[in-house]
């Protein structure tokens, strides 16, 4: 997906990341003389009221409690013929998931001070009631000196009103959240708490994607105080009523532990015995079960994506409605790009009509990105009624030994279609699709796909994680 020449008075644009309903641009704001964070709502939902009143929320949310040094700040609401946009304070320093993800576990030092500054700005959210819903890594921003930024109140909830819908992100959600109970501040502590134990073990054990107790962490990480064990499964209980009771009480345990260690006093005392989230007793047999922060939506091994535009038409008799189209000329194309470092990154074939953006840390260090053009007609066969356009190609990840990589995270694809396929659509974006062949069951499957008509560009998001989306 192109980025626009402008949006507003704000030039000098550059994907840094996206989602289901919105992408992020860095961009140069020439009154501030400074560069800025704008997040814009996909164009698909610019006319879906629903969506436009849970981007303004979102905003106005923020808006809030930006005053807090804790929290992202909102510079600018605004419209334009693309739809509406939130112009942001811009972090170089990405988020907190891809340092996890490029240091490994941090110290218990450095996580708990991190942990103190999330706890601070949802202090904020909830004194001015709101619950963010949505706490993790990959949603708290590192500013230059490395402060954290809470981010993305997308999914935020007044505390006005009885929350009760199961949304957020599964490894991170409380049980009365993932089954649609009312829903009150103790998940964002749920969270909050969830988050500590991935800065400190550098992953995600499958208990909690599940919602179960977890292993001692220290099976992981044998430098973790009992204290801070303790903490951690006082904030992760199941059962809300023995959570901790507000974000507060949790500052003053994280500020404790930190007071006794300057202190130079003993920390090691053991969890509750009543507590119902025990330290498991089998955590030292549990260092094989590291996963990344995404692994809520289960990780399967990933290797190369193969994907067509198609366009879904309605047979008109004779045949079964399906023919192949040659390239456009000459031999296929095939580009490579080696990973040097975790930056976002586009990768292009020369003629510009096929890209993937890579997100910041969405790609292993030192493994190559591979498009390969190939013909439509060694595609194999696709249902019937769907036709391919001249747009097929393959996307691959393979390290330094040419051997299958995983992703990190999601990317984007992003195909150039023509005139003529707008013309066998007439206009309709439901008819023109990304599709994906699944190589280990032999099907192919269609990619929720975004349209730029003005552009003539579709995009799709593959995520890594999901069981479809890379083989």
């Amino acid at each position: 997906m192109t980025p626009p020449d402008h949006i507003g008075k704000y030039v000098d644009l550059n994907l840094v990341g996206f989602g289901t309903y919105g992408s992020v641009y860095s961009a140069w704001d020439p009154d501030l003389d400074r560069y800025v964070a704008i997040k814009v709502m996909n164009a698909q939902f610019s006319q879906d009221e629903g969506a436009a009143a849970r981007f303004q929320s979102e905003a106005r949310f923020m808006a809030r409690v930006d005053q807090h040094p804790n929290v992202v700040r909102v510079i600018e609401l605004g419209e334009e013929e693309r739809g509406l946009y939130m112009v942001m304070d811009y972090y170089s320093n990405g988020n907190l998931e891809n340092l996890i993800r490029t240091e490994g576990r941090l110290s218990t030092e450095r996580a708990v001070g991190f942990a103190l500054q999330i706890a601070a700005g949802l202090s904020a959210a909830h004194d001015a009631g709101i619950v963010h819903r949505d706490i993790k890594p990959q949603n708290v921003l590192l500013d230059d000196d490395f402060v954290c930024k809470v981010s993305d109140f997308g999914v935020s909830a007044s505390t006005d009103r009885s929350i009760y819908t199961a949304v957020g992100t599964p490894a991170y959600m409380p049980p009365e959240q993932k089954l649609g109970r009312r829903t009150d501040a103790r998940a964002d502590i749920y969270a909050l708490g969830v988050t500590m134990y991935q800065m400190l073990t550098g992953g995600i054990p499958d208990e909690l994607v599940q919602t179960e107790v977890p292993p001692d962490p220290r099976g992981q990480n044998p430098d973790i105080p009992a204290r801070v064990v303790e903490i951690i499964f006082k904030a992760i209980e199941l059962d809300a009523d023995t959570r901790y009771p507000t974000i507060g009480a949790l500052i003053d345990d994280l500020n404790s532990y930190t007071e006794v260690e300057e202190g130079g006093q003993d920390t090691e005392r053991q969890p509750p015995e009543e507590s119902s989230a025990k330290v498991s007793s089998n955590g030292l047999a549990n260092t094989s079960r590291r996963t990344l922060a995404l692994a809520s939506m289960g990780v399967v091994g990933i290797i190369a994506v193969v994907v067509a535009i198609v366009v879904t038409v309605t047979s008109t008799g004779g045949g079964d409605g399906r023919s192949f189209t040659g390239m456009a000329s000459g031999m296929p194309v095939k580009v490579s790009h080696l990973i040097e470092s975790l930056s976002a990154t586009t990768v292009e074939i020369p003629s510009k009509t096929v890209k993937v953006f890579v997100p910041e840390g969405s790609a292993p260090l030192n493994t190559k990105l591979i498009i390969e053009e190939i013909l439509p007609e060694s595609l194999p066969p696709l249902p019937a009624g769907l036709i391919p356009t001249k747009r097929s190609f393959e996307v691959s990840l393979v390290s330094e030994d040419n051997e299958d990589e995983s992703l990190n995270d999601e990317i984007m694809v992003s195909v150039k279609f023509e005139a003529s396929d707008v013309a066998a659509v007439q206009g309709d974006s439901s008819k023109l699709l990304i599709g994906h062949f699944k190589e280990e069951v032999g099907e192919w499957e269609e990619l929720s796909t975004g349209v730029d008509w003005e552009a003539r560009t579709a995009w799709a998001y593959v995520d890594s994680l999901s069981p479809f989306a890379l083989l």
